[in-house]
């Protein structure tokens, strides 16, 4: 009788072990396809967050929220299948000249020359200049496009192999930069591209040719 019910035992033990392995092995892949879906939204959860705090932190320098959907100086530039799109756009006066900050991303080479990276994120910057000049830019590496004697300004020049200033892009009445950061935008980083930014200005000593 004792050995009929220690077998039993074993076969009801064994049943139920084979049981729960095969509902570990139903149930496991929820856990992984739940914990992997807690993990996206967290994400997207703590993105939001951090945009609401920096332009929480901008607004109260007087950065105010402006339409990402507008004509920005680049889209002239960009040549298909290239892309880049804003995602925020902040405008305020800074040392009496109208600027834009943002967060941008591109992809396809969009921004070649002017940011590093054939795809990414980072800060741009556009300044409303005091004076309209002729279109010129200074890019990566040195490489100039324009023949514009500012270009070739010694000031200019040592600024930039300095890395003091970002490589540029002036059209009409408007001066942009890129800054890839790989990241969304922050205070920080919003900050210092726009001092970069402001630097190439006097420069560029705007006035007649």
């Amino acid at each position: 009788m004792r050995n009929w019910v220690r077998t039993a035992g074993l076969v009801v033990a064994l049943v139920l072990g084979c049981c729960g392995l095969i509902v570990i092995k139903a149930v496991y892949p929820l856990w992984w396809l739940l914990g992997f879906i807690l993990f996206l939204v967290g994400g997207v959860v703590s993105d939001r967050i951090s945009d609401r705090r920096t332009r929480r932190r901008l607004g109260a320098e007087g950065w105010q929220s402006v339409p990402a959907d507008q004509p920005w100086p680049w889209l002239p530039l960009i040549e298909p299948p290239g892309k880049a799109t804003v995602r925020v756009a902040l405008t305020r006066t800074v040392d009496r000249l109208p600027v834009t900050v943002g967060e941008i991303a591109w992809d396809g080479n969009a921004l070649a020359g002017a940011v590093k990276g054939y795809g990414g994120q980072g800060v741009f910057v556009v300044v409303e200049l005091p004076a309209p000049t002729g279109s010129m830019a200074l890019r990566r590496s040195g490489r100039t496009i324009g023949t514009s004697h500012r270009l070739d300004f010694p000031a200019m020049r040592a600024a930039f192999e300095a890395g003091e200033i970002p490589p540029w892009t002036a059209a009409g009445d408007r001066l942009f930069t890129f800054t890839a950061t790989g990241d969304r935008l922050r205070v920080a980083a919003a900050q210092e591209a726009v001092r970069r930014t402001l630097l190439v200005v006097p420069l560029l000593d705007l006035g007649p040719d």
